[in-house]
Parts: C-alpha cells; structure tokens; sequence
C-alpha cells in the first residue's frame, strides 16, 4: 500500500508538469483501486474518461468506481456496446455482464454471453476461462435457450452514461432554434451567445 501510494505521488508529480501525459491518470485510477483508495476517484477519473469515452476499457473502469448498480449496469453496458473490431479483448467484460445476469435470474440473457465468449474464443483459437467453463456446465445453463441478442439491453441501460461521464460539469440551460432530423443534429445557443450542436440520437429525454 506505501509503494502504491508513493508512486501515485511521484505520478501526481509528473502530471502537474505536463498535462500532456494523460495515461497518467488512467494507471493512478488502477492503482488506487487495487488498494482499496475510492476517494475522489471519479473526480480523478472522469475528465481523462470524457476524452476516451468510446473506449470500452474506460467504462469497465467506471464500472469499478461507481457506487450504485444502476450506475454499474450502465457501465458495463456502455463497455460492450463500446469498441471498434475488439471483441476478443471484451471477453472479461461479458463474462461481468453475464455474472450480473446470473443474479437476476436473467439465464437466457446470460447464456447468450457465455456462447459469446466460447464462440471469441474458439474463433481466436484461445483456451475457454475455467470461471466459464464452470458455468457452461451449471444445470442452468442446459435448462434455457439463449437470447439471439442483448443489445437492446445493452442500449436501455445505457441511457444515463452521459449523466455519469459529465457528472463533474454543471448543467446549463440552451435554446434550440434548429433540428435537422436528417442529419440527426439539433443546433442550439446559450445564454452568452455562443452556438454549437450535437448529435440528437445521443439525446437522453430522461
């Protein structure tokens, strides 16, 4: 726990030097949370996490930092619906989501992730986790029929991501004066005059 602590201030050190280092931040978080230190870690986390938001390995970090299931869920389920070409590195995160299933008595949606991860591995000629083996081979897991997909899972219950990743931001209020559902872009002032836009598929109406 000293070591750790040491070379997270030897970290904070480098960082307040150049900001530039920003994996800094990311591997302060890791080790933080390997000792068991959850103080300010979101705080710490969030603005390294705003810039790399499609990164699946972000929210999975997230996951471990935030505190309510809610907030869990929406992480793991940003986690995999995040990532380009990556799946053989998403593994571990479906076994999670599969291991949440599991205790909602979700069998169906957790089979489907298991077969998942068999099929990744079997793909990447890879050996199967004996953590999935082991449920490969529950009575359960015989006893239902898997879920084609939990994707839409997966896109309701991260619906709140955006309340989680800007969470540190104060709310602001704006004017929309233009929507272009073609393009899917709503365009908006603020009280200062500045203009801007965003994507309006990424719109939580919640």
């Amino acid at each position: 726990r000293q070591k750790v602590l040491e070379n997270v201030r030897k970290i904070d050190e480098v960082y307040e030097k150049n900001h530039s280092f920003i994996y800094l931040v990311y591997f302060k978080v890791q080790m933080l949370l390997a000792i068991g230190e959850r103080n300010h870690l979101l705080t710490e986390f969030l603005p390294f996490a705003q810039k790399k938001s499609r990164e699946f390995w972000v929210w999975d970090l997230l996951h471990q930092i935030v505190q309510t299931e809610e907030d869990k869920v929406t992480c793991l389920c940003m986690a995999c619906l995040s990532g380009y070409k990556v799946e053989q590195m998403k593994t571990n995160i479906y076994l999670k989501i599969a291991e949440y299933f599991i205790s909602k008595n979700m069998f169906s949606e957790a089979k489907s992730e298991i077969l998942k991860i068999q099929k990744i591995k079997n793909e990447n000629a890879q050996k199967i986790p004996s953590k999935v083996v082991a449920l490969m081979n529950s009575d359960w897991f015989s006893a239902c029929e898997a879920t084609v997909s939990n994707e839409s899972f997966y896109k309701s219950n991260a619906k709140n991501a955006d309340a989680i990743l800007f969470s540190n931001l104060p709310s602001e209020d704006i004017f929309v004066y233009n929507i272009n559902p073609d393009k899917k872009i709503i365009n908006f002032i603020k009280g200062n005059d500045d203009i801007g836009f965003f994507k309006h598929d990424r719109l939580n109406p919640h």
